[in-house]
């Protein structure tokens, strides 16, 4: 695995993340023309985002391992080189990734990181490499080559919006959300249903990474005497929210859902600051299937007990290398660049059983889950 020399990769940079390339090259050496298959792995790895680094790396470690056990990519070995895709330090993506592409040092893109950064590479990869875009985002994807295999708005947010309005009796909320792409168009799927269901939205605003302060912010929202709020931010910027609201004790007037939260973010923000707090999403690593508890022994098998921390976006790598290797071995690298329809749809390694047509037909299941402490319960299919 080889990590791709950025300036500040280090410097942000979790110890776990550390750990799991001791021993390694962190230069670029290898490329694809040597018979590998080299994956890009576009991942934050500093930054506000930068908290899922770590698990990122470690499932994507693990996918390998499974890919090249079973024969690799269409016979060849299957290598990974990562890609720091954190907002921060995104300015020069664009001429790393031509570069890349151009050497033949990558056949094709697995990426986790906000949309934006996806927006930036589709403009520029014309249909060069398949790209596998892995976590929730806003929807609507149709370029040819991209894979968008993360939840979206209409089958994540509303039906969760739905079930907590109606248990409790929330007809006021308010949105809050990092100032991109993903929030700004999950918040207009959800004031369109919620206007639809007699509710009304009292309190929108969106915010730059890297707040200092959330105090004006949450004076604001109760102010607005807001009954719920759908917290649209992402990593620090999540958890900094939470703690200066747990400190409040607005948990008691206030209820919380979050389409981003997950078990990092949940151990940053605390148990005293986590109280009245809901989360959507496609998985969570204390879920009751079988498919889940394979997946946490063979990754706890490689990793060891203090492996990072497992979460849905650290996992939606581990599916989107499985999903990547799938896609290959049923249609080739040529054919993956020029389409995303599969009928029947291709079936593929997956923890959450995801059987994917295209980007706008995606059977997985979507869970609501509440916050106790430091883990998720009740967590069930919505």
């Amino acid at each position: 695995m080889n990590l791709l020399p950025f300036q500040s990769i280090d410097k942000d940079l979790d110890e776990n993340t550390k750990n799991l390339s001791d021993n390694k090259n962190l230069v670029s050496s290898k490329n694809s023309s040597s018979g590998d298959f080299t994956i890009g792995l576009y991942i934050p790895l500093c930054g506000s985002a930068g908290i899922w680094g770590p698990s990122c790396i470690a499932c994507a470690e693990l996918a390998v391992q499974e890919i090249n056990a079973a024969g690799g990519v269409v016979g060849r070995k299957v290598n990974i080189q990562i890609v720091d895709a954190s907002i921060e330090t995104c300015e020069n993506i664009e001429s790393i990734t031509n570069q890349l592409i151009d050497n033949n040092e990558i056949s094709a893109i697995v990426g986790m990181h906000i949309s934006a950064i996806r927006q930036q590479l589709s403009k520029m990869l014309l249909g060069r490499v398949p790209f596998v875009y892995t976590p929730l985002y806003e929807g609507n994807e149709k370029t040819s080559g991209i894979y968008a295999i993360g939840e979206t708005p209409d089958s994540q947010l509303q039906p969760a919006l739905k079930h907590l309005s109606e248990t409790f009796n929330i007809n006021k909320w308010a949105f809050i959300g990092n100032d991109y792409v993903w929030p700004r168009t999950s918040h207009m799927h959800a004031r369109k249903f919620l206007l639809d269901s007699d509710s009304c939205i009292v309190f929108e605003q969106y915010v730059d990474f890297g707040v200092n302060s959330f105090d004006e912010l949450l004076d604001q929202i109760v102010e607005s005497e807001a009954q719920g709020v759908l917290i649209s931010l992402v990593g620090q910027d999540l958890i900094d929210f939470n703690r200066s609201f747990g400190k409040r004790n607005l948990h008691t007037t206030i209820i919380r859902l979050s389409g981003a939260l997950e078990e990092n973010g949940l151990l940053a923000i605390g148990a005293n600051n986590s109280k009245n707090f809901y989360a959507t999403s496609s998985y969570f690593s204390n879920m009751s299937t079988n498919s889940n508890e394979i997946f946490k022994q063979h990754y706890h098998l490689m990793h060891g007990e203090s492996a990072p921390t497992l979460n849905t976006l650290g996992q939606s790598i581990y599916e989107g290398i499985h999903f990547l290797a799938a896609l290959i071995n049923r249609v080739g690298v040529e054919q993956a660049c020029e389409s995303n329809y599969f009928d029947p749809p291709l079936v593929f390694n997956s923890v959450r059983n995801i059987r994917y047509r295209d980007n706008q037909h995606i059977d997985q299941a979507i869970y609501l889950a509440e916050v106790e402490g430091y883990r998720f319960k009740n967590i069930h299919p919505i």
